[in-house]
């Protein structure tokens, strides 16, 4: 019996010896040779961990780490985006100086106009953008605009009185007349689109400074991004009628300006509806004219050939009356324009879409012709006027010298040097700088007949050479 007790105890033993080596978290294969492994490759910056360091902390027993607030944009002090009485983003991207047509110092600042909004009219910054403050050393500075008449102009001056297509950005200038020398000048302005009631101590300003002296300069140069399948006119109807009026976008026709500028003409009938009389101008609440999302710059009757409907435009039209009428642009390019009619008082809007690139190059092609043209007449006419011409009648003998590089030469007593130019039947003389003569002109053989602006004629000779 002591020997079956002996032997029961001792496989107790054995069995207690073999579960305290046993892993409690992990079943080991079978150290069966024979057995398949699989070939797994080794961590060679896995390092055994050394025998006296301390056992590592269980994940699931550490405590949570507090997460870090994600990082914030820096604000840009040169950027800010409106959203109280307008909806639109500017962006200061350079500053110079530069000198209005009387040599006075003008700072440009140059900006960027987005349209965060969703309509286009009243969206430009000669409207929707006010000053509430321009001061440098505590005085009031003035502002200037510059037109396509002033010689110091550049396109960006041109583009604050165009409107911005939702989405779309402009790049304009600011014109502050400031003294270069003086501390820095302090701009506050705000957006109103539309006809806002405000109080101007509670308006949303956007508040920046720029030191005359030390300005980061002009930008690179801005273009437009194209837009060559325009959808802000489409589903529009090209007519319509209100209380006040009924218009129709009748179609859209290419031009050339005195000098040889690409302009767009937009033919419209108006009926004026309402009681007193208008201008189909302010009827239409200036129909626009848009390429790339920004509206086109308004062109002068004044600076073409222009038709009855031009002046039209512009005229009154009394209550009842119809007129067909035109509206001139200038074009930037051949890309597709959207014409447009709205105003965010009335729910009556209108649009047309044209293509105009293959008109724009029949034009371009046709311009070039006319080019070739004048420079061939030209040619026939300073040949058949070089020469030596006495004047007839004269008291001084006055004599005329056209020589054939457009330099040339009157001798009245005195002698006066000029050059000379011809455009079709007018000759111009330039003594200087704001100092020409303009006539009328004709050679026939030996006789060149020159009318003056005030209709005097004179008649001179050829002198044998």
């Amino acid at each position: 019996m002591k020997k079956i007790l002996a032997l029961l105890l001792a496989l107790l033993m054995l069995f207690t010896l073999c579960a305290c080596g046993k892993d409690d978290t992990t079943d080991k294969p079978d150290s069966d040779p024979t057995a398949e492994t699989p070939d797994v490759k080794e961590d060679p910056k896995k390092e055994e961990p050394a025998k006296d360091e301390p056992a590592k902390e269980d994940p699931a027993d550490e405590e949570p780490k507090e997460e870090e607030p994600p990082v914030e944009e820096e604000e840009n002090p040169l950027s800010y985006t409106f959203t109280q009485y307008g909806n639109a983003k500017i962006t200061i991207v350079g500053a110079e100086f530069t000198e209005d047509d009387w040599g006075d110092p003008v700072m440009r600042i140059y900006y960027d106009y987005t349209n965060t909004g969703d309509i286009a009219v009243d969206q430009c910054p000669s409207l929707a953008l006010d000053y509430k403050s321009v001061t440098q050393d505590g005085e009031e500075c003035g502002r200037t605009y510059f037109s396509m008449y002033d010689s110091c102009v550049i396109p960006e001056d041109l583009m604050n009185d165009c409107n911005v297509q939702p989405g779309c950005t402009a790049r304009n200038t600011m014109l502050i007349e400031c003294d270069p020398e003086g501390g820095p000048v302090e701009v506050s302005c705000y957006i109103m689109s539309g006809n806002w009631v405000y109080e101007e101590d509670t308006v949303e300003l956007f508040t920046f400074q720029m030191d005359p002296k030390d300005l980061p300069g002009a930008p690179e140069p801005y273009e437009l991004p194209a837009i060559l399948n325009p959808t802000y006119a489409t589903g529009l109807s090209a007519a319509g009628s209100n209380e006040k009026s009924e218009i129709s976008i009748d179609g859209m026709e290419l031009t050339q300006g005195d000098e040889g500028e690409s302009v767009l003409r937009v033919n419209l009938t108006v009926t004026n509806n309402g009681e007193d009389a208008e201008m189909p101008m302010s009827i239409t609440n200036g129909v626009e004219a848009y390429q790339d999302g920004v509206s086109l710059v308004w062109f002068s009757s004044w600076d073409l050939d222009a038709t009855d409907g031009d002046y039209a435009y512009e005229e009154d039209l009394y209550p009842g009356e119809t007129v067909q009428c035109s509206a001139l642009f200038l074009l930037r390019n051949d890309h597709p324009v959207e014409i447009v009619i709205e105003d965010m008082y009335d729910d009556m809007r209108l649009g047309m879409i044209g293509d105009i690139k293959g008109a724009m190059e029949a034009m371009q092609a046709l311009l070039e012709e006319q080019q070739q043209a004048a420079l061939a007449a030209e040619a026939e006419a300073r040949k058949a006027l070089v020469g030596t011409w006495l004047q007839r009648d004269s008291d001084w003998d006055d004599t005329f010298i056209f020589n054939a590089d457009g330099s040339g030469m009157l001798i009245s007593g005195p002698e006066y040097p000029y050059t000379y130019k011809i455009s079709d039947d007018v000759l111009t003389l330039i003594y200087g700088l704001d100092d020409e003569e303009e006539f009328t002109f004709s050679v026939d053989g030996d006789v060149l007949t020159m009318i003056d602006m005030w209709g005097d004629e004179l008649v001179l000779d050829r002198q044998a050479e």
